[in-house]
């Protein structure tokens, strides 16, 4: 954050400004961004205050410079092609997004717009204060809960919910899996990696390998925690398991090895003939 800050008030020295410029903020607007990519931002702000024939470089310049950068200029007429009760769920929705990040300090809430932008009908931008690298599972369900706040306004305002929040759901969907199958956060499953372990094992994809799924848990008790039993061939197999049957500790699979056919219906006769696995 402060590299950022600093290259922006590097690039912006020969420039004419007005002398209000908040680099900082400009700093949380452009995480992840390059040096080269901050330097031609600072160059799209000056081209615009050039158009605009501005006596100087202001900081709303700087501002729409790196917004066009990360999420598109507004859409030409598009604001105006909707309907008022479209306009009006666009805001009810936006608003909902940014008092859930508010409340629940997931981040600054740097520009609310009802603008189209690209396939957005409408964008809630939220920053950080620090480059983080990590992130906590409170943090993450916060974020979640911010991300459904849009929807959740809409249903808690106009009654209804509508199919703006597809998006919303589609990145809620996802983050939620992966703390589940990657991050460990599942009290159920416990800390274990239940994604695609030919990936993280470099194991090779057989043709009648199973995917062992997460919601095909034969056993949630036991000491050493859970084991999974493959449901249907999926693309991508999973074998996870942190016990071994009494008496076959020789024949059963490797903790993260792919599991076949073969090894899957003899795990499931085991079961079926009754053997523990704790």
């Amino acid at each position: 954050m402060d590299e950022r800050e600093a290259l922006f008030a590097l690039y912006a020295g020969p420039l004419r400004t007005d002398g209000k410029t908040d680099f900082r903020q400009l700093a949380r607007l452009s995480s992840g961004l390059s040096p080269a990519s901050i330097a031609n931002g600072i160059n799209a702000a000056a081209m615009m205050a050039a158009k605009e024939d501005a006596a100087a470089v202001t900081q709303a310049h700087f501002q729409r410079a790196l917004e066009q950068h990360l999420m598109g200029g507004p859409a030409s007429g598009a604001h105006w092609a909707m309907s008022a009760s479209d306009r009006q769920r666009i805001a009810v929705h936006e608003a909902g997004h940014a008092l859930v990040a508010k409340l629940l300090k997931v981040g600054v809430v740097e520009k609310v717009s009802i603008l189209k932008r690209g396939r957005a009908l409408g964008v809630t931008l939220v920053t950080s204060d620090e480059d983080a690298m990590l992130q906590s599972e409170p943090e993450l369900t916060a974020r979640m809960t911010m991300l459904l706040g849009g929807r959740s306004a809409e249903a808690l305002v106009l009654q209804t919910a509508s199919t703006g929040a597809a998006n919303d759901l589609e990145r809620v969907s996802n983050l939620a899996y992966r703390m589940v199958t990657e991050f460990g956060f599942s009290k159920d499953i416990g800390p274990l990696l239940v994604n695609n372990c030919s990936k993280c094992h470099g194991a090779t994809r057989q043709k009648n390998d199973l995917r062992l799924d997460s919601a095909e848990a034969v056993q949630k008790g036991g000491k050493n925690g859970p084991v999974f039993v493959a449901g249907k061939p999926e693309e991508s197999p999973i074998f996870v398991r942190t016990t071994k049957p009494p008496g076959d500790a020789d024949r059963m699979p490797a903790q993260g090895t792919l599991l076949t056919k073969k090894q899957t219906d003899m795990i499931k006769a085991w079961i079926a003939g009754g053997a523990k696995f704790d």
